[in-house]
């Protein structure tokens, strides 16, 4: 009897101790799982992946440019004194003008002539009656290079190529003569244009009473 006694106390004392060996890690094993690897900030967004995105972009608003244009002054014969002669002279007559279109809606410009009249000279009169009557020149553009444009100085500017220039030859004294025809998508930037005309001064003729040999010149921007 007294053996059958201490093996129940053996027994009830094991059974204590692994109960409470397993309260203990029943206790313990939350704590542990709670107290895992800490997280870097990768880890956080994941390994290849962004983040946060953020979009940059969208222009601000640009005011657009003015329309601008310029007349040089004109040059007869090449700037050198006109005399006459005992053969006909061709006089030629440069005259320059710029354009500058910034506007940046590529509607184009133009630059004819208007008002026109030819060159007369007129002979002097005796007794109130001429001795003469008189000489007209017609002017027309040269033949060979009668509108050059290019762009002005290192601006950038669309192809000059592209702007329609009057043909060589054509007459300056008829109904408005159009000289340069930027048009749409065309003549955007800033361009030089060297005009170049030409009259006949007549073998002879007396130059004492010269009329006329005007005509205006109008630059004109599309869509005003």
């Amino acid at each position: 009897m007294r053996n059958i006694t201490n093996r129940w106390i053996i027994c009830c004392v094991c059974a204590v101790i692994i109960g409470g060996m397993l309260i203990i890690g029943s206790t313990m094993m939350p704590s542990a799982a709670l107290a895992g690897p800490r997280m870097s900030a990768t880890d956080i967004c994941g390994v290849g992946t962004p983040c946060a995105t953020v979009v940059i972009g969208g222009i601000p608003t640009v005011a657009p440019g003015n329309f601008s244009s310029t007349f040089g002054t004109p040059t007869y014969n090449n700037g050198t004194a006109i005399t006459t002669s005992l053969q006909d002279q061709v006089i030629p007559l440069k005259f320059p003008s710029t354009v500058t279109d910034l506007r940046g809606t590529g509607i184009g410009w133009t630059v004819q002539t208007s008002d026109a009249t030819p060159v007369t000279f007129n002979y002097p009169s005796v007794g109130g009656t001429p001795v003469a009557s008189p000489v007209t020149s017609t002017m027309s553009l040269d033949a060979t290079n009668p509108v050059s444009i290019t762009c002005t100085g290192a601006s950038n500017c669309s192809s000059p190529s592209a702007i329609t220039k009057a043909a060589g030859g054509s007459p300056i004294v008829v109904a408005p003569l159009m000289l340069a025809d930027a048009g749409l998508g065309k003549g955007i930037g800033a361009f030089s244009i060297s005009t170049l005309a030409n009259f006949v001064l007549p073998a002879s003729v007396p130059v004492d009473n010269i009329t006329g040999g005007t005509f205006s010149v109008t630059i004109t921007q599309a869509g005003v």
